[in-house]
Parts: C-alpha cells; sequence; structure tokens
C-alpha cells in the first residue's frame, strides 16, 4: 500500500521524468514542485486541483497518484 509520494515517485521513474521536466510540464519552477512533492510526502492537504496538475503533467489520471488511504497515510504492516 502506497501514499501519494511514493505514487508519483514511481510514475516519475517510470516515465523518466525528473523535477525539472516536472516543473516544465506544470508550468511551475522546479523549486515550487519541490515543495508541492514535500507537502505530498508530509501528507499535507493538498488542493486537487493541484494533484490533478500534477496528474495531468506526468500524463496519468489522478487516481493513479492519490493516496490507497484516503486519509493520505500509510497503514502500518
Amino acid at each position: 500500500m502506497f501514499g501519494s509520494f511514493k505514487k508519483i515517485e514511481i510514475t516519475m521513474a517510470r516515465k523518466g521524468v525528473n523535477q525539472v521536466q516536472l516543473a516544465e510540464a506544470m508550468g511551475q519552477t522546479r523549486a515550487g514542485v519541490s515543495l508541492l512533492l514535500t507537502d505530498v510526502e508530509n501528507n499535507k492537504d493538498i488542493t486537487p486541483a493541484r494533484l490533478g496538475l500534477l496528474a495531468q503533467a506526468l500524463g496519468v489520471d489522478v487516481t493513479e497518484i492519490m493516496p490507497d488511504d484516503p486519509n493520505g497515510k500509510e497503514k502500518a504492516a
């Protein structure tokens, strides 16, 4: 079971996209994308619009990068 951050990392690796390329696709700076990914990693509230923009830039459906747990937290194994 993965949270959004791990799913985004996996998607980026699968597509061969780094933060600079992702930033260009999103129309943002690399620093802005880094802050967004840090917010995702720390389970901060990310608006559906921001998550949708990220998914669009990665060329995936937003459900592919949403956390498995609706609260965004991974469950202990």
